[in-house]
């Protein structure tokens, strides 16, 4: 996250600060953040947020320019860039011990990061040994807010590289992704 305070820039580690001489300050007032900036996000991931369900979203997209477009150039080597602030983490895993550490480390930098809502989908689980499973090395004192069990479902597999059409189908794992979604967007709401 980013606070401006007068020329003061505050980063992500919250001990850490630059602080900046703004001769000319004038443009902080029209700055919208690259989370707020709809028109880039939809033509980066193919969908603008808040446009519904079942868009194929591309996860990784190819953000070289960003700084380039979007960058307000302090000096030769300094530009600012302002990204916005995250207030949901979704960390998805599978039920496997490694996995299961893995999640437990990103939620342990979301943490870090400040982010209030850190919410865990278990996916691919094929079994209630499973679930009882990851609930045990879960513990009851963890950092998510939600936990989700997404189903192992062999349709998924045969429909890739395109599993939209499964969204309209009404399955086990299609429930839980709504829920899934239903809960980030009920929190979204909130900010």
């Amino acid at each position: 996250t980013f606070i401006y305070i007068s020329h003061i820039i505050r980063l992500s580690e919250p001990d850490k600060y630059i602080v900046i001489v703004l001769p000319d300050h004038h443009w902080l007032d029209r700055l919208v953040p690259l989370s707020q900036n709809f028109d880039y996000i939809e033509e980066k991931v193919g969908a603008r947020p808040g446009d519904g369900r079942g868009f194929m979203l591309t996860l990784n997209p190819n953000v070289s320019d960003v700084v380039d477009r979007f960058g307000i150039i302090i000096d030769d080597r300094l530009s600012l860039l302002i990204m916005g602030s995250v207030v949901q983490a979704v960390i998805v895993t599978e039920p496997g011990f490694n996995a299961m550490q893995v999640a437990f480390h990103a939620a342990s930098l979301a943490e870090q990061l400040g982010i209030p809502y850190i919410h865990l989908v278990v996916n691919t689980v094929r079994s209630d040994g499973d679930e009882t499973k990851v609930k045990k090395s879960i513990g009851t004192i963890h950092p998510f807010h939600s936990i989700f069990f997404l189903p192992f479902d062999e349709t998924v597999l045969d429909s890739e590289p395109d599993v939209t059409h499964l969204m309209e189908e009404k399955t086990p794992f299609t429930a839980g992704v709504h829920e899934i979604y239903a809960t980030l967007l009920s929190l979204e709401k909130e900010f």
